[in-house]
């Protein structure tokens, strides 16, 4: 046990057998933890680091290729209201890899575009 590290003053121990205490001052409880109880909460908030280190390298990746995706559909909207020709092909190709990439993780799914969808948007 790490007691000597810790400021008791104030405190007082409610559950000694699970090293539980009650701080006056402020109101909160504590659990004063032993080596083997210290080296698991270690572990515990490493995985829970890890974990959030790779849901936020999903959402970022998601952001990157919905990014890619609206640069896609503003080229086709662009070239239908020039009177161009234009393909969603590229538009569901993101789409696609975006779908995919949500399996793996959080992210939102993403509606495949058709080209009437393009029409119906540049003519407004």
């Amino acid at each position: 046990m790490h007691t000597a590290n810790l400021p008791l003053r104030g405190c007082l121990p409610i559950e000694p057998a699970c090293n539980m205490w009650y701080n006056k001052n402020d109101r909160s409880f504590f659990y004063i933890l032993n080596d083997e109880q210290e080296n698991v909460m270690m572990d515990v908030r490493q995985a829970i680091t890890d974990h959030t280190k790779k849901m936020n390298q999903h959402l970022e990746q998601f952001v990157e290729l919905d990014a890619l995706r609206e640069q896609a559909i503003e080229k086709a909207i662009a070239s239908c209201k020039a009177g161009q020709p234009f393909t969603v092909d590229e538009i569901n190709r993101y789409t696609q890899l975006i779908n995919e990439h949500a399996k793996q993780g959080i992210s939102p799914l993403r509606k495949f575009v058709s080209a009437q969808m393009v029409e119906e948007f540049a003519s407004r």
